[in-house]
């Protein structure tokens, strides 16, 4: 059905164009760019071209003194084209043959097609001729039959810019030909495919570079974007980007999840605002939904891969920047939109300018209210929230009812932005509150209470400077970034009859100075320092009561008065610092760039790392470019896990110890490599392949360590959970991207299709089930090495893929349907080599067996506007259009987990956008 609809497509939009076009055509000369002439090539030559076939009113074979006297006569003559033959001719070789075509009446070059041979080869290399297959015919034809290629698709004369841009790097040809090129226009540029590529991109290497020259996989999400597409998440955002997925909802904790290379993205990408961590350093990742507003942003930039050898920790699978600093001024927005299941979301932003002195004082402010009733994750899930075969499962007993009350959402921010020159002062106030049992076993957590939440809140000052002195450019950030987790935050667990309340805070300092010497066009270094000063409240254990916040100061490592039960259990604050120095150099010669650079790290709590990248990228011809990078990053290890401790019971009855604190883990290594090819097949259609290799060693895995008497001694479990560093990593990736911009312009049709492939392997964590004593382990893991090792990659399918298809209609009307498809993978429940072994296989007949491999989905997005006038405009959105019911990635890396993680159904979404400009 697919292959007939391009069938179709193609016969009605380019049929018409051969059948009916009528091409008269004056070649005005066949000569030689070598000085010497060969008679019987340009007699064949005439001979063949004037049988040309897809000229339906004739050629006609001139013999003009220049190009100009030429086009005048195809003028004045009304000939639809005129041509020009070039020809460069040596012993023992065919002939290199260029056709160059000219739009008589505008008078500018529109292309140049060739048949080039291997007639550059050194004089000195002898080649006779029969070790050539084609002979001068065969030339001749082929080069014909690409010229008839180029008038079928070319029938409006269009500028084919990367052929000429091609062609032109033959000195003759560009010596000849280069006083008709036509300058590329504004709106030429913008229909390219290739247009994004003259973007400035700063993120990936912390200085402003084009697109075009770094080495290194990146994209960018314009503000245009942002507005047609309705985005309200960052994870919205890039869910349609090359190689991410992600979940929504992913869990109660950090809100909205996305996936980059296989890894969650909340916790291995730095997510940056301006340039500055957002993410507090007590959480195990970053808070994701409604409250990190987008719409005043200019960009977000999106970096794949590790860079650590510029940021450092968590910058493991790539880096996400939203950059709010505004370019347009004196502007104001004002947004309202409504939804299924009670939603209502109300947001605005404004940028006023004036002239203060001898520069601009700019200043933006931002407003988010939203929430939702309910988050429609229910209906059509019920088989994934009966707890009885959780209980069964485990062997537990419980309540057994499954009732359930409304699971909400809410989100709200402020933020203002004051600017003058290349100053920036940023205030953000960031505020989210998501229902804590989401992705959580219905047999522990209740459903039924909608008071169970998890808020946070994030206040963050950050400034920015940038001043040039000379050849040197000085860039400074400095950032406070406040978190808490509302006291009142908690978990509803069934067996408890009250709450149990979590904490945890942090306040963290960042200060870092950069320097980019630009020694010359080719050659610049760039070399930083960078300075970090912490104070966190881990998460506490479960509380009876609110925590109470007075017991907390910033940076303080005072503990509140210890627990009749557990002591300081669950009480572990602490400071730490982190330092660090970078250095990095760019290097541009003829069609290379060279990135290559490291960073060293000192953390006072895991010690040194190094992080070295090196990248290269080469422009073989003006529309081909391939790429290489290998890379190193590291994720430190984070507070959340080093010090994660849950316990319950009392002394007198014993306490079970959930999970404890290993203040001895240690940082994530990742090893990177990566290999790109783009290109550039016509002026409005390009293509990207992406392939990557990663090997993450020192993974962070669930452990059951012997019980310490001495620190547990109310407890009489043998073992207990903790975390540690066991079991790596590999994973393969291909991506490829097929992007069509503007093909159809009364439409201004668009359409983006990314394939993302991925096979991998994990060792895993020992199967503690088994229990075998730490020597039986031991000689076990020396006769099999691989006996933990499964031969995929957990939470990453095979093969998933996006389609966006986009148009404008009567130039009013925006229209977008999009579309994601995913093969199934293997859950992140799976723990052990033998539950894996038994994910798809309900081997023991077992009546509560839920599998263990995820199953495929379709989901189509829809999303609409109609522009009212020059600020107001009508917006509609369609989530999950056909109601799937669908699975996101496993909600936590732990045990109690749901067998799936429920995903929205339908959401309808209607809106008013008010923007005014001045």
């Amino acid at each position: 059905m697919r292959k007939f609809l391009l069938i179709l497509i193609f016969f009605f939009l380019y049929l018409p164009v051969s059948i009916f076009a009528e091409n008269k055509i004056l070649v005005g000369k066949i000569t030689s760019l070598s000085g010497t002439h060969d008679e019987n090539l340009e007699k064949l030559i005439s001979k063949k071209i004037q049988s040309f076939p897809q000229s339906s009113a004739g050629v006609e074979i001139g013999n003009f003194g220049n190009t100009k006297e030429g086009i005048e006569k195809a003028n004045k003559e009304s000939y639809s084209h005129y041509v020009e033959v070039y020809y460069r001719k040596k012993e023992n070789f065919p002939p290199e043959i260029f056709i160059a075509s000219f739009d008589p009446k505008k008078k500018y070059l529109i292309d140049i097609v060739s048949e080039k041979s291997m007639g550059s080869i050194p004089q000195e290399v002898k080649i006779v001729k029969e070790e050539f297959k084609e002979s001068d015919e065969e030339v001749i034809d082929n080069v014909l039959k690409k010229f008839s290629v180029s008038l079928s698709f070319n029938s409006g004369s269009e500028i084919m810019r990367e052929n000429i841009a091609e062609n032109f790097q033959d000195k003759d040809i560009r010596e000849f030909l280069s006083d008709y090129q036509k300058k590329e226009t504004k709106e030429e540029k913008a229909d390219s495919a290739f247009n994004y590529l003259n973007e400035e991109f700063d993120t990936a290497t912390r200085s402003k570079k084009k697109i075009e020259d770094l080495p290194i996989t990146v994209s960018t999400i314009s503000n245009e974007e942002i507005r047609n597409y309705n985005y309200r998440t960052l994870v919205e955002a890039l869910k349609f980007k090359m190689g991410i997925m992600v979940s929504e909802p992913g869990n109660g904790e950090t809100g909205h999840h996305f996936y980059q290379r296989g890894l969650l993205g909340n916790n291995y990408s730095k997510v940056l605002l301006n340039g500055m961590p957002l993410a507090p350093s007590v959480n195990l990742g970053m808070p994701i939904n409604e409250m990190l507003y987008l719409k005043h942003a200019e960009s977000i930039e999106v970096v794949y891969g590790p860079a650590s050898a510029v940021y450092g920790a968590d910058a493991f699978s790539g880096v996400v920047n939203i950059k709010t600093i505004p370019k347009k001024y004196n502007t104001v927005s004002f947004e309202t939109h409504v939804g299924d299941f009670g939603y209502l979301n109300t947001n605005f932003y404004a940028v006023q300018k004036a002239k203060v002195g001898e520069g601009d004082l700019v200043v933006n402010i931002y407003g988010l209210k939203s929430g939702r009733r309910d988050q429609n994750i229910k209906n059509g899930y019920s088989d994934v929230y009966f707890a009885e075969k959780y209980y069964q499962r485990n062997g537990e007993f419980g309540d057994r009812t499954n009732f359930f009350s409304e699971i909400p959402s809410k989100n709200q921010s402020f933020g203002i932005g004051i600017s003058y020159n290349k100053f920036h002062i940023f205030i953000d106030s960031l505020n989210r509150t998501d229902h804590s049992s989401i992705g959580q076993q219905s047999s522990f957590y209740s459903y039924n209470d909608s008071g169970a939440k998890w808020e946070d809140n994030i206040t963050r000052y950050a400034m920015k400077n940038s001043f040039d002195y000379g050849k040197f450019t000085f860039n400074t950030n400095v950032s406070y970034n406040q978190y808490r987790l509302d006291n009142s935050s908690n978990y509803n667990l069934k067996f408890e009859k009250t709450p149990l309340y979590k904490f945890m805070a942090s306040d963290d300092i960042l200060a870092e100075q950069t320097v980019i010497w630009k020694i010359n066009n080719n050659l610049d270094i760039l070399g930083g320092i960078s300075y970090q000063y912490s104070g966190v409240f881990p998460k506490t254990n479960d509380l009876k009561l609110p925590f109470n916040e007075n017991f907390y100061q910033p940076f303080s490592t005072k503990k509140p008065l210890p627990d009749s039960e557990f002591g300081d259990f669950g009480n572990n604050p602490n400071r730490f610092q982190n330092t660090a120095a970078f250095l990095q150099s760019t290097f541009n010669w003829n069609k290379f760039s060279v990135i290559a650079g490291a960073r060293y790290d000192y953390h006072t709590l895991y010690g040194k790392t190094i992080n070295p990248r090196v990248a290269f990228i080469h422009k073989i011809f003006a529309n081909t470019s391939y790429r290489l990078s290998y890379t190193e990053g590291f994720k430190g290890a984070p507070i959340y896990l080093s010090y994660n401790s849950i316990a319950t019971g009392t002394r007198a009855d014993g306490i079970t110890y959930l999970y404890v604190p290993n203040n001895n883990l240690q940082p994530e290594k990742l090893r990177s490599y990566e290999a790109g090819l783009r290109h550039l097949i016509l002026k409005n259609i390009s293509m990207e392949i992406v392939f990557f290799h990663n090997y993450i060693e020192n993974k962070f895995n669930s452990l059951k360590v012997p019980r310490n008497p001495i620190e547990y001694p109310y407890s009489t479990q043998e073992r207990i959970d903790t975390t540690g560093n066991l079991g790596s990593a590999n994973l393969n990736g291909l991506d490829f991207v097929l992007n069509f911009t503007n093909i159809h312009k009364p439409t201004q049709l668009n359409i983006y299709f990314s394939n993302s492939f991925a096979k991998g392997t994990e060792v895993l964590s020992r199967d503690y089930s088994l229990k075998t004593t730490e020597l039986e382990e031991y000689l076990l893991n020396q006769y099999d090495p691989n006996r933990n090792k499964i031969n995929n990659y957990r939470n990453i399918p095979r093969r998933s893929s996006t389609l966006r298809v986009s148009v404008k209609l009567f130039s009013i009307w925006f229209l977008a349907l999009d579309t994601i498809n995913s093969e199934g993978w293997y859950s992140g429940n799976i723990r052990t080599k033998a539950q894996y072994d038994s994910a798809e296989y309900n081997k023991n007949f077992d009546p509560y067996f839920t599998k263990n491999k995820i199953e495929p989905f379709t989901i189509v997005d829809l999303n609409t506007y109609v522009q009212i006038n020059s600020f107001l405009r009508i917006v509609s959105k369609i989530t999950n259009l056909t109601n799937e019911v669908f699975s996101g990635k496993a909600a936590y890396d732990g045990p109690n987990n749901l067998d799936i993680n429920p995903q929205y159904r339908r959401n309808v979404y209607l809106g008013i956008e008010g923007n005014y400009a001045w």
